[in-house]
């Protein structure tokens, strides 16, 4: 798997070899001006990292990965850690094969579904509706002017006038996202064009908030589908990452948390299904976010417990992994971290006992993970979900009452434990 190079130009993320097309989003300077003329900082409040669309036979059925859009219009919902007075949005076309064309786009607050409160805010690139991506590239939006509360679900409508080809995505979202029939819908209050639903986030990676408070940063969750929420409940912020950002709220922090978890992921290994390994994908979905300060990680587990199932062609490469192998990729993850100036604070591995994850070996190796993790110095901080949701009784395993059924995920109460894991003073 392929993992572009990007930086930022100009407001605009394109790849290394690609910087003479930035031309074509050259537009009236008065984006520039207004984010001159405006008190504040930029921070993350949400984030989704992108993947490329899963192969032919490997994606779930309905979701138009590999096919795109033509002519439709997209509504999502994201949910804000971080309040501000005005927003902008990141679109990837990170994973294309061509040009993203986008057209006219939106912001606004979810109502229900994909009906809004009020009309929406238009959003411009560089002075101009409308922008055109190239595979590979960024996009970032003009500062748009709409306050934005801390803990609220936005919606935003994406235009595409013309076919996509392969959409660059987010294969878990756990939060009912919409897609029109023909048309543009972008500026619609209502919902009623809006008539399919899908749990991916396509194109849309990330939405900055600017924010009076000095102290203003954001903390990025890294991992698998533990951070990335899965089998918590459908559209309701159950996953950790929420429930922190719940417990930074009430402290009055302003601190974004960004999630940059991917289900399925692992630390050592790409997938065609589970996206790129975690060290590949480090600096980009962690280590480049807007105001980030620090990363908490939780990953590695997938790398030797999908060598306890049987093969797949999503689980490809399947490859034995040692307790030595997880911990050489913390010492390179926590490495590249510091060099940003990025504190990381390092999460343990929670039980597996009872589930198809579990053996002698696999046990062993997380035993040998959790002791370097909590032992080994080299982490900032360490957060030990494994002992906080861990059976007394039974050390292994997930205590029942937190157990989502498959002694290996957590249910919404496990994940709001995990977040009460974190010592907020560590993040800072």
């Amino acid at each position: 798997m392929s993992h572009v190079s990007r930086r930022n130009v100009a407001g605009i993320t394109v790849p290394l070899f690609a910087l003479a097309s930035v031309m074509i989003f050259a537009g009236p300077a008065g984006a520039s001006a207004h984010q001159r003329g405006r008190p504040g900082k930029w921070v993350g409040t949400w984030a989704a990292s992108p993947q490329q669309p899963r192969p032919a036979g490997l994606g779930s059925p309905g979701n138009p990965d590999l096919r795109g859009f033509t002519g439709q219009t997209l509504r999502q919902i994201v949910h804000t850690s971080v309040g501000g007075t005005d927003l902008r949005i990141h679109v990837s076309n990170a994973y294309g094969t061509q040009t993203l064309v986008l057209g006219n786009a939106t912001v606004g607050v979810q109502k229900t579904d994909a009906e809004l409160t009020a009309a929406p805010v238009p959003v411009t690139f560089h002075g101009r509706h409308g922008a055109r991506v190239p595979a590979g590239s960024e996009a970032v939006s003009d500062p748009i002017p709409l306050r934005v509360a801390p803990l609220t679900n936005l919606s935003v409508s994406i235009a595409l006038p013309e076919a996509t080809g392969p959409a660059t995505n987010h294969s878990f979202s756990d939060q009912v996202n919409y897609v029109s029939g023909p048309g543009d819908f972008s500026s619609a209050t209502g919902g009623e064009a809006f008539a399919q639903s899908f749990g991916h986030w396509f194109f849309l990676s990330g939405v900055d908030v600017r924010t009076t408070a000095r102290d203003a940063r954001s903390v990025v969750t890294f991992g698998d589908d533990a951070t990335d929420g899965f089998l918590s409940s459908p559209n309701a912020n159950t996953r950790w990452p929420d429930a922190l950002a719940r417990r930074l709220q009430q402290t009055g922090r302003a601190t974004g948390v960004l999630n940059a978890g991917v289900n399925g992921n692992r630390i050592l290994s790409d997938s065609p299904c589970f996206g790129a390994a975690g060290l590949t994908r480090l600096r980009d979905d962690a280590l480049r976010q807007t105001g980030v300060d620090a990363v908490i990680v939780q990953e590695g587990m997938n790398d030797f417990g999908f060598a306890a199932l049987p093969a797949t062609p999503c689980g490809l490469p399947s490859r034995s992994v040692t307790a030595s192998d997880i911990i050489g990729a913390y010492r390179r993850l926590i490495s590249a971290a510091h060099a940003r100036g990025v504190r990381v604070i390092g999460g343990t591995l929670t039980p597996i006992g009872g589930s198809g994850f579990s053996s002698a070996d696999t046990e062993q190796i997380r035993a040998t993970v959790n002791a370097w993790i909590r032992t080994g110095h080299r982490f900032d901080a360490v957060a030990d979900f494994d002992k906080a949701v861990r059976d007394p009784a039974d050390p292994q395993r997930i205590l029942a009452v937190y157990d989502a059924g498959d002694h290996l995920h957590l249910n919404d109460a496990g994940f709001e434990i995990m977040a009460g894991a974190v010592r907020l003073g560590d993040l800072h």
